[in-house]
């Protein structure tokens, strides 16, 4: 049953002013407070400590998506100024200094700049989160970053039946806990990766791990 002119209207409320929340909350810099966090958003607050902890590199993503949506929706600059930078906090967490590790070429780091791990299931919502900012902006670099992250995917998550690892250490460990629901998670960036570039390997990885073929 179509929802009614008030209940859409509350509902549209609602979900700007949670976009809003993104925009009024994220950490900026500001002189003469230097910030290195700037772009990043709260992920959780400790209410009895009035303390945050700060986004991390999927919640970074998810704060995009919002944001996007509503600039969409609203084509207020300030929510897509907010996804801009939240890209920024993103792209610093792209290891490009590390040519000959391929543990760590083009991985994303999980937490922060000094994080010494990288998560793929996360790493691939972060991936996403610059293939939306490629998709609303047409900016090339975002779409150069997202093919980077698969190649580094395919290089060194990837395991032999085709489903990735849990976590990767960069000092050489490779950690697995999670189920393939959990890791299809992933699959989304395949999608936007052939659509962005119509190159055929994206979209058979994408059917495969849609398929749930490779074991478990």
């Amino acid at each position: 049953m179509p929802l009614a002119a008030a209940q859409q209207k509350r509902i549209r409320q609602a979900a700007l002013d949670g976009a809003r929340w993104f925009v009024n909350s994220q950490v900026r810099m500001a002189k003469p407070h230097w910030d290195a966090n700037h772009g990043r958003f709260i992920y959780t607050m400790h209410l009895r400590e009035r303390r945050p902890v700060l986004g991390l590199n999927w919640t970074q993503a998810r704060g995009i998506f919002c944001l996007l949506s509503a600039w969409e929706l609203t084509r207020e600059t300030a929510f897509l100024e907010s996804a801009v930078r939240a890209a920024n906090y993103i792209r610093i967490l792209q290891v490009y200094d590390d040519a000959r590790n391929p543990l760590r070429q083009f991985a994303f780091r999980e937490q922060v700049p000094q994080s010494w791990e990288a998560a793929p299931r996360d790493a691939s919502e972060a991936c996403l989160g610059l293939l939306f900012m490629y998709r609303a902006t047409r900016e090339p670099e975002y779409l150069r970053r997202a093919a980077d992250y698969e190649r580094w995917w395919q290089r060194t998550v990837k395991k032999p039946n085709g489903w990735p690892h849990n976590f990767i250490f960069f000092d050489g460990r490779k950690h697995d806990t999670s189920e393939r629901s959990f890791q299809a998670g992933s699959a989304p960036i395949f999608y936007y990766l052939w659509k962005a570039t119509g190159a055929a390997r994206y979209r058979r990885e994408l059917l495969r791990m849609a398929d749930g073929t490779g074991g478990t």
